[in-house]
């Protein structure tokens, strides 16, 4: 087969010399190029024909699985927007005390609830601290007495949030305690004994 190879060509190059030999090259040129292209995508990928009945199959589930993809995304969006928000926190700094009876009107919605509770003759709203605060961030409400009431939302589980409440005076720890308050609900919580009488705070929360 190599010898009526090299007859073809020598008897091709005989009759017509230049375009003959034009064509013959071009071709082995062609030939050539195709050979080295498809050994360098060889070379390049060499489990591409293995891989390729793979990504077909992955594609197949994944186009099957798009109907579900918009439930997804609206769960990874919706589900950690909760945590993320902050909660709004009320504080209300009230003055109780036994001497003169005094029920400040700024409190009237809650002079029943601290009459309920406590036995004291005066109460007096000293401050009312509106506050947003992100979850695991700490802020603070300046308390009469060289005082700070340290807020810090540490979780929500379902429809309730957990407060810590730190009182501080001069850099000192006086008292620590954690609550739990449901979604748009308040409580009361005693406090440090100020001139006269205590310091009781009124927390309310909303998220």
């Amino acid at each position: 087969m190599v010898v009526g190879t090299a007859l073809f060509v020598v008897l091709a190059v005989l009759s017509n010399p230049a375009p003959a030999l034009g064509k013959l090259f071009y071709r082995r040129t062609l030939l050539c190029y195709e050979y080295e292209k498809r050994r360098n995508r060889a070379r390049r990928f060499p489990h591409s024909k293995k891989l390729w009945p793979q990504v077909m199959k992955m594609l197949a589930f994944k186009k099957v699985n798009m109907w579900f993809l918009p439930l997804i995304l609206i769960g990874m969006l919706t589900g950690p927007v909760r945590a993320e928000r902050p909660v709004h926190i009320v504080v209300e700094t009230v003055l109780a005390s036994q001497g003169s009876p005094y029920l400040d009107p700024r409190l009237s919605n809650l002079i029943g609830e601290l009459q309920s509770v406590f036995r004291y003759s005066s109460y007096r709203l000293l401050s009312q601290t509106p506050m947003d605060i992100r979850m695991g961030e700490t802020d603070m409400v300046s308390l009469p007495g060289n005082r700070v009431l340290k807020i810090t939302p540490t979780k929500v589980t379902g429809n309730r949030v957990e407060l810590q409440l730190v009182i501080s005076r001069n850099k000192n720890q006086i008292f620590q305690t954690m609550i739990q308050l449901l979604n748009h609900g308040s409580i009361i919580v005693g406090g440090p004994k100020y001139k006269d009488g205590y310091l009781l705070f009124n927390i309310s929360t909303s998220f």
